[in-house]
């Protein structure tokens, strides 16, 4: 083709787009069309269109959340469609920018992923519009409540959204000024998983018990603090107990005082390398469960605070033989104090690296606690070969007076730990968590309680001021004084003080600043925060924790022990001593209490994807049958069964599913809200919908082996039991070669069938028919009452559902993610990236995209979507069959390769031994 032909190509193309465009966009006449001023300084337009040609276009009725008007002269903005009440025009509302010529243009598209030009095309002069004396800001108001709605769609997560809706019908409409949030929690109870279980991570949320006090709405303060009493709960008798064993040490633990957790690195050289590795680990696992997307950047938030970035640690490591850090509370998102402490024999390197810390110059005064950094002040101390480094004056001092007394008084010399460590030493390789009976005391006493309470209080105004002046600046293009903001009604008075003696301000950058608890993004540490006199609400509300809380520990507190090592597995160990007797574990001791025994996994294929094993429940076997039976007698059979008890789920795509669809949450009953009985509905629902076994071990001592005949008479009184509707039991294959098959009919039209055999030493009840085979590779893992392992690699077939699963959950955190971070491009960031930073300088969190997608910002239509999975009006998933270049990593699975969890009770408590697999890297 010659060059001139092609340009006459290209030329006649683009003439022919062009004519193409302005065929299909049509010039709107307005119905009628009026202007109204306000005491805020805001005017609105009303423009009445007809609806017929939106219809015509769509051929639907009108939808507002698939059209967006633009002027592209700058004379209205924050324009906003809705229908009239008959549906027979459509309503356009906008600010008035500057009075001038108007030139809009109407956008159309259902997903706002895809969408082309302009569809019609709307010319005013605002200079001409008719006034009109009633206020039309109301309506605007209401209109923009809409859009914001539909923005987000069912996922309206956004606090700063839902708070201009109610800001904006107030200042607007004459509506009640809204309350701050209340503080309401889900119950852990709710979210009861066999893995939570058995993990240890129901024991140690029942533990440390950190749940809010009641709403308290009075904020006067009359009665001193000191009449209030914690738990009043006897510690365990360390003293007695460590006297009967070679107790552990920890030389590092002398510097932490004994009401302080604990988190000791035995390599500082890795600390960073292990802690990447077990939150990359943890993503995976969390990728199973329900999550929100939001990243808090405490290891570079808390290092920042601490004057040490990561270059300086990664330096200072080498130097260093170990490190551990401790802390008053686990409020670690919202604000706490944390101080490092590090081993490192004096040396020209470590007099360098000082000196740098110290700006070229070392500490100098009498004081021994010295003050660094310029923008955050932290605090230094040295003695001998122990750094402290601290973000509190007063945690630091705790701490060098500790080095001085050699420890007298402190976490290392107690009793309780040197006995702990004896059960869990705490000196290999990894890290190590321990939170002490004082530091769990010191949590539940009535200063942390009510300190919580009432910051979470003034949180929620914080949140209040900070809605009302980002909605002023919308409104507005400009920032307003506090002053303006109370005048206008975009702020209460109310909200200033959330407590006698605090205030509440504005800085130039529009962030509210608590006089008492920070800001939003920083909040005071609860330690910083004196409390000697409490309300007669409070009082009344902590009283009733103490109360509820003493229900449940009835005995001693429980400290708690965590030992992590990450090398090629990632092992978490913990121990929980003891365990409370009134508690989601009394079912579980009941139930597979006592000395654990070795459970041996079936030697057989097909290999399952999931395992739940327990102890067989030998007592409640003999109530059953004691039941079932005249004149309570035991029969033969009882005794012929061994001592576990295991659960199967194996690879399939189930149509249908009630249980465990993700792997994580087995077995878990939660779905029927029945959180404790999980046992019974949770295992239920798994057999009813994905291919599962259950594995019986029977006794296989010589006295009391079991024939084919003792085997049938367990099995005809199990089917008795199970008569609910028309069932026969039936030999399967010749001469009952292949066990028997129960079938269990309802008016023939649901049909379940259960196949049952013996199996070397096992009795085995599948919904399906599965071909076992004996591999002869039976696997011993450690003592225990309970256990999950889960076999990543062995899942094919159910890999698509998972992925999809995940991508659902991922999908609402991402939408809800839209709603947080959709304000700040309204009032004028450029990116979503610019929108990330403001959302974390004003709230303290990042909201990510997960799965390797990206947003993208239409600053145009001002529409915030997702590539990976749309927007809260059109969202859509990925398919596992998709591009992976377009969907991320195909699933959690890619990372995983076994999850092995065995749970055991000991000493009045529980022991817990989690193994994680990852899978080996491609070279």
């Amino acid at each position: 083709m010659q060059p001139t032909f092609r340009a006459v190509l290209v030329i006649v193309f683009f003439f022919w787009s062009q004519l193409t465009i302005a065929v299909q966009t049509d010039a709107l006449e307005p119905l009628e069309w009026v202007r109204s001023d306000s005491a805020l300084g805001l005017t609105v337009l009303k423009v009445v269109i007809p609806v017929a040609p939106f219809q015509q276009h769509t051929k639907i009725a009108f939808k507002p959340e698939q059209w967006r008007v633009i002027d592209r002269n700058g004379a209205l903005r924050q324009l906003y469609l809705t229908a009239t009440e008959d549906e027979s025009a459509i309503n356009l509302y906008g600010l008035v920018q500057a009075t001038q010529d108007s030139s809009l243009e109407f956008f159309f598209a259902r997903d706002w992923v895809h969408f082309g030009g302009p569809i019609f095309t709307l010319s005013l002069d605002t200079r001409q519009a008719p006034d009109r004396p009633i206020p039309l800001l109301a309506e605007w108001s209401e209109a923009r409540n809409l859009a914001f709605a539909q923005s987000v769609g069912d996922e309206l997560q956004s606090q700063l959204l839902i708070l201009w809706m109610q800001i904006a019908d107030k200042v607007y409409g004459g509506a009640s000024s809204p309350e701050p949030e209340r503080l309401t929690e889900v119950a852990p109870e709710e979210l009861l998983t066999a893995f939570s279980l058995f993990s240890g991570e129901a024991a140690i949320q029942e533990t440390l018990q950190q749940q809010l006090l009641s709403e308290v709405t009075n904020p006067v303060a009359d009665g001193d603090i000191n009449t209030l009493q914690g738990p009043e709960i006897v510690s365990h008798p360390f003293e007695t107990l460590v006297q009967n064993r070679s107790g552990g040490t920890l030389a590092i633990a002398d510097l932490v005082p004994v009401d302080r957790y604990l988190v000791y690195i035995s390599n500082p050289g890795k600390a960073l390398t292990w802690l990447d590795k077990l939150a990359e680990t943890g993503h995976s696992l969390i990728g199973f469960q329900q999550q929100s997307a939001l990243q808090w950047d405490l290891i570079p938030r808390y290092l920042e605070r601490l004057n040490l970035s990561r270059e300086l640690v990664e330096k200072l490591s080498p130097l260093v033989r170990q490190t551990a850090f401790f802390g008053p509370d686990l409020y670690l998102e919202q604000g706490s104090h944390i101080t490092l402490l590090v081993e490192a024999p004096t040396s020209p390197l470590l007099t360098a690296f000082l000196k740098k810390l110290f700006n070229q110059s070392s500490p100098t005064g009498e004081d021994p606690i010295q003050p660094y950094g310029s923008d955050n002040t932290a605090y230094f101390a040295q003695h001998e070969r122990w750094l402290i480094f601290s973000t509190s004056r007063t945690e630091a001092a705790a701490a060098y007076q500790l080095a001085l007394s050699e420890g007298q008084g402190s976490l290392g010399k107690s009793a309780e730990l040197r006995y702990m460590l004896s059960l869990l030493p705490g000196e290999e390789q990894g890290l190590y968590v321990y939170f002490s009976d004082p530091f769990i005391r010191a949590m539940l006493g009535p200063e942390s309680k009510i300190a919580q309470l009432r910051r979470q209080q003034a949180r929620a105004r914080l949140n209040l001021v900070t809605a009302g002046a980002l909605l002023y600046r919308l409104d507005h293009g400009r920032a307003a004084t506090l002053e303006e903001l109370v005048r206008h009604s975009y702020v209460s008075q109310g909200w200033l003080q959330s407590w006698e003696g605090d205030r509440i301000t504005l800085d130039e950058r529009g962030l509210a600043h608590s006089s008492l608890y920070g800001t939003l993004a920083r909040m005071t540490p609860l330690i910083d925060l004196s409390i000697t006199t409490v309300s007669a609400g409070e009082r009344q509300a902590y009283q009733q924790y103490v109360s509820d809380y003493s229900r449940y520990w009835q005995t001693y507190f429980d400290p708690i022990g965590v030992r992590i090592t990450v090398d090629k597995q990632v092992h978490i160990e913990t121990l929980i001593l003891p365990l409370v007797q009134n508690s989601i574990y009394n079912l579980v001791r009941q139930t597979i209490g006592g000395q654990p025994i070795s459970m041996t996994l079936p030697g057989l294929s097909p290999t399952p994807i999931t395992t739940l094993s327990f102890k067989l429940p030998q007592a409640m076997l003999r109530e059953w049958v004691a039941g079932t039976t005249q004149h309570n007698v035991q029969p033969d059979w009882l005794k012929s069964l061994g001592g576990s008890l295991h659960f199967a789920l194996y690879d399939s795509d189930p149509l249908l599913v009630l249980g465990s669809a993700d792997l994580l949450g087995a077995f878990s009953g939660a779905w029927l809200g029945g959180g404790r009985e999980f046992w019974w509905w949770g295992l239920l629902g798994s057999l009813l919908t994905q291919p599962a076994a259950v594995f019986v071990e029977l006794n296989n001592n010589a006295d009391s082996a079991v024939d084919d005949l003792l085997l049938e008479e367990l099995i005809w009184n199990w089917t008795v039991q199970m008569d609910f509707g028309d069932s026969t039991l039936e030999q399967l294959g010749q001469n009952g070669s292949r066990g028997w098959v129960y079938t269990l009919s309802w008016e023939d039209v649901l049909r379940i069938h259960l196949y049952i055999r013996k199996i070397n030493q096992y009795l085995v009840i599948s919904n399906r028919q599965i071909n076992f085979r004996t591999t002869g590779s039976e696997e011993v893992l450690p003592e225990a009452n309970a256990g999950i392992k889960i076999a990543f690699d062995n899942i094919n077939a159910m890999t698509p559902l998972l992925h999809l699963h995940r991508m659902q959950r991922e999908s609402q955190a991402v939408l809800k993610n839209i709603g947080r971070l959709l304000p700040f491009l309204l009032l004028g960031e450029e990116s979503p990236t610019q929108a990330i930073e403001w959302h974390a300088l004003f709230y303290g969190s990042r909201p990510e995209h997960p799965t390797g997608g990206t947003w993208f910002w239409q600053s145009e239509t001002q529409v915030l979507t997702s590539n990976t999975f749309g927007t809260p009006s059109v969202p859509r998933v990925p398919s596992f069959f998709d591009p992976v270049d377009e969907r991320g990593p195909a699933s959690p699975l890619d990372q995983l390769q076994t999850l092995d969890v065995r749970f055991r009770f000991e000493e009045e408590g529980a022991r817990v031994q989690l193994t994680l697999t990852p899978r080996p890297a491609v070279q």
